[in-house]
């Protein structure tokens, strides 16, 4: 997708849009993150682990849709 068709898709305008995809500045609000991630159709998932996280323990080899598009393990 591009900006352009999240920008249709939502609330959000394509500097923000821009902002929220760049590596760089302030976190953005979880409202931001919600509307991007509805925008993109997506799923999310948030957790939080004293272990290392296996992102691919999260899908469904099963599914027809198991391609994993973003995982961010910190």
């Amino acid at each position: 997708m591009t900006q352009k068709d999240i920008e249709r898709n939502s609330t959000l305008t394509q500097p923000v849009i821009s902002r929220l995809e760049a590596p760089i500045g302030a976190l953005p609000n979880w409202d931001t993150i919600v509307r991007y991630i509805e925008a993109c159709n997506g799923h999310m998932l948030v957790g939080f682990s004293a272990h290392k996280l296996d992102e691919m323990d999260y899908v469904d080899p099963e599914a027809s849709n198991s391609e994993l598009v973003a995982a961010l393990a910190v």
